[in-house]
């Protein structure tokens, strides 16, 4: 089931296209937002809405996509496609940047990293850039929209037997004009052309004098244009060129045609995506500037828009829009003319258009949710029709019956001043009938009413909500908020005092009305005025609450950033912390070099120094790391804990004193007890804290258990020491009390750089040369803490 165009035309859907058009890039996206038409499928909205919130985060993350100055070259196309016609060189050169255009979009979309802009990467990777076109094009059209010259080596040497044979007629003419007895007769010392020959200006009494071709003269007969008789063998070879440059340039202007023509498949498409990445940057630019919504899509039945705003009204007041779910899938709203009610029906309807359409909805996000409907069917307004002679009570009647005859339990029925334009008694009846159809049919139906006969049915009828909107008796002004569980008066009279009308005629009116409604009706009235005050309160409690909710909402998320972002840079701080001293050790390593000169006894005692020294500062950077760790909630087995010395999570399988096993990675180890604190996995550390934590400690949990030995003989420092690192903290975990590097003797900057790392790390008891059945001095045995 689709809308109607009666429904699209009433709701001004059309309208709405036209102020999105503001947003566009070119005329590309405007044109594909005359064609846009709500989705017909659940699927289809769902598609809509994925790319149009990838288009959003890309417009305000981003900055959007850098369409550059965006040419609309479908007129190129039936051009060339359906006329047949071959493209001047100016238009030839438009397609050069038009595909510039589809190159930088597609670099540009397929440089967007991870899953937030997959449908986005996809739109761009069907693109075609049409390279060979594109540099064939730039290779032969210049800037200015002139052919040239490489663009074939013929036309090259025939320009350039051009220029030759030009500057040759030119010398031979200029000779006339330089030589004194030809004075008389010329009148301006200049060559020029003539029917595409270079011909010299003279008098009429130049014969005689100068034997040639008159090939033009002035209006008035006082100036004759000549070719001399020498020139014209040379202006003939340049006739002669002249031909051939325009069949060389018609022939390369052919070539390139039939090599559009055959890519012009791609270049549509590559129109149609582009105009569609326009549309959909629209959208994201539309709910950048109003605050719009885009509501993730439901299969659910009914809609809730708290503080929903029509898109067209300047400042309009908010409304709060329910229907289904927690609600009746049927709402009644009365209340005064002016009122709202009728901008109420056309807000709803037009929020769900817009979100079948894939653009944003003007309301607040949260507590919002928009289920599906398949169509909507709008009764709205003056439905008088001159030329199919009908009133506006039969122009009403028709709709309806059209809508009775299509509405589905998925489609939103909204319906104006129900019974309207006829005796109030049949209107009440049929108003009620109507409405008896569609809930027996499980539509979604919102209507207006001043009926009484309709708000009795509607307040003694289930699955009907009721409605009003609001009105303030006391400065007889409308507030245009909607106040649900109540019904309103129609406030004619008040209304009418608003306006103006003269007081006589409202005493009188009040006087009949008091004499036509017994005591019930006024107990009724009164009731009514007691309930809408206590649902003014109400509704601004709700308001409050929401409001309330949302800086809640804004506070926690605040601290949460706040949290990680403490995080991230404690992680930092340790990083840097021990990349200084890996800096520090390598230059002490060359400090200590220069100690060769010295005493052996005060090589070591530097040496020693300097080892203290940086398990000082390895101390002070795991304090300042654990200093910002929680305690762990408890130290009972089954307890998550985070192990400092391997910086891994694990569970704790049992405690005895102050010593713990806790199994990591599939390994159960021993730590001490302030050794454990509360599980990183809880500490919603941001995603670059994650990676520092992985720079850190680069090593897996091994599946097997660790090999009593490590070879590093032969590999590079960097990659030795990574190795070592890994291989370290995977024996820790295996439980190996003592290990062997064999890293041999070579120059021996390998065995220093891996004696620095085991003598930093807080996992090394400590280590010592190998035995002579162990590899000697080319190898380090390690005792683990």
């Amino acid at each position: 089931m689709t809308t109607t165009n009666h429904a699209l035309a009433v709701l001004e859907y059309a309208r709405l296209k036209e102020l999105l058009k503001e947003f566009t890039v070119s005329s590309l996206g405007k044109r594909e937002l005359d064609r846009l038409e709500p989705a017909h499928s659940y699927l289809d909205v769902r598609s809509r809405h994925a790319i149009s919130l990838e288009f959003y985060l890309l417009n305000r993350d981003h900055g959007g996509i850098p369409f550059g100055p965006l040419y609309d070259p479908l007129w190129l196309w039936e051009k060339i496609g359906q006329k047949g016609e071959l493209l001047e060189p100016g238009e030839l050169l438009q397609v050069a940047r038009f595909l510039l255009v589809v190159k930088g979009v597609k670099a540009f979309l397929a440089e967007l990293a991870g899953d937030t802009f997959v449908r986005s990467r996809e739109m761009g990777g069907d693109l075609h850039p049409c390279a060979d076109l594109k540099s064939r094009i730039e290779l032969c059209i210049e800037e200015g929209g002139q052919i040239s010259d490489s663009a074939s080596p013929n036309l090259k040497r025939i320009r350039r037997e051009l220029r030759t044979a030009r500057s040759r007629v030119k010398k031979q003419m200029e000779r006339y004009l330089s030589d004194a007895q030809y004075k008389d007769i010329i009148i301006d010392p200049i060559i020029t052309i003539r029917r595409d020959r270079y011909v010299i200006p003279l008098r009429s009494n130049f014969k005689g004098k100068i034997d040639g071709i008159v090939q033009d003269h002035s209006a008035s007969g006082g100036t004759f244009f000549v070719e001399p008789k020498e020139s014209v063998e040379l202006n003939n070879r340049l006739a002669e060129l002249q031909a051939g440059e325009r069949e060389e340039e018609y022939r390369i202007i052919r070539e390139l045609g039939e090599l559009v023509q055959s890519r012009l498949r791609a270049l549509q498409e590559n129109t149609a995506l582009l105009a569609r990445m326009d549309m959909y940057t629209a959208f994201a630019r539309y709910a950048i500037r109003y605050h719009g919504t885009f509501l993730e899509p439901s299969q659910h039945k009914g809609c809730c828009l708290p503080r929903l705003r029509h898109p067209l009204l300047k400042n309009p007041v908010p409304v709060d829009a329910y229907l289904g779910g927690e609600h009746p899938s049927m709402l009644l709203i009365t209340g005064p003319n002016t009122g709202g009610k009728t901008i109420a029906l056309k807000s709803l309807g037009l929020a769900v258009l817009s979100h079948n359409s894939g653009m944003p909805v003007l309301c607040s996000e949260v507590e919002s949710f928009m289920g599906y409907f398949d169509s909507v069917f709008a009764d709205i307004g003056d439905e008088q029709s001159i030329e199919q002679n009908l009133s506006t009570f039969s122009g009403h009647i028709v709709n309806i019956a059209h809508v009775a005859g299509n509405a589905t339990e998925r489609s939103l029925v909204l319906l104006d001043e129900l019974g309207s334009g006829t005796d109030p008694e049949e209107g009440g009846a049929l108003a009620v009938g109507i409405l008896e159809y569609f809930r027996q049919r499980k539509c979604s139906v919102v209507a207006t009413t001043h009926h009484n006969a309709v708000k009795r049915y509607a307040f003694t009828t289930g699955g009907i909500g009721n409605a009003c909107m609001e009105f303030d008796l006391q400065t007889l002004q409308p507030t245009y908020r909607i106040l649900y569980g109540y019904q309103g008066e129609s406030s004619a009279l008040a209304i009418a005092q608003r306006h103006g009308l003269p007081g006589e005629i409202l005493e009188t009116s009040r006087n009949f009305l008091e004499s036509q409604s017994g005591e019930e009706a006024k107990t009724i009235a009164a009731l009514e005025r007691k309930l809408e005050k206590f649902a003014r309160r109400s509704d601004q409690f709700e308001r409050e609450s929401r409001e309330l909710k949302e800086k809640l909402r804004t506070v926690t998320l605040q601290q949460q950033n706040l949290d990680s972002e403490a995080q991230h840079i404690l992680q930092q701080a340790t990083m840097q912390a021990r990349d200084i001293l890996r800096q520090a050790r390598r230059e002490a390593d060359g400090y200590i070099k220069k100690l060769k000169d010295t005493s052996v006894r005060q090589h070591a005692e530097a040496q020693a120094e300097f080892n203290q020294l940086s398990r000082q500062v390895y101390a002070e950077a795991d304090r300042m790391e654990r200093s910002h760790l929680e305690k762990p909630l408890s130290l009972e087995p089954g307890q998550r804990v985070f192990v400092a010395k391997l910086q891994r999570d694990g569970t704790i399988v049992s405690r005895s004193g102050k010593s713990v096993q806790v199994e990591v990675g599939g390994m159960t180890i021993k730590s001490r007890a302030d050794e454990l604190f509360a599980p990183r996995d809880t500490q919603s550390p941001t995603p670059a804290a994650s990676e520092g934590r992985k720079s850190v400690s680069n090593y897996q949990a091994p599946a097997t258990s660790v090999k009593p030995e490590l070879l590093l003989v032969g590999k590079r420092v960097e990659e030795a020491l990574d190795e070592l690192e890994k291989y370290i903290s995977s024996a820790a975990v295996a439980e190996r009390e003592s290990v062997r590097i064999v890293h041999g003797l070579g120059s021996g900057r390998l065995k220093r750089a891996v004696r620095e790392y085991l003598q930093q790390s807080p996992l090394v008891k400590e280590l010592r040369d190998g035995e002579a059945f162990e590899g000697g001095l080319g190898a380090t045995v390690v005792q683990l803490t």
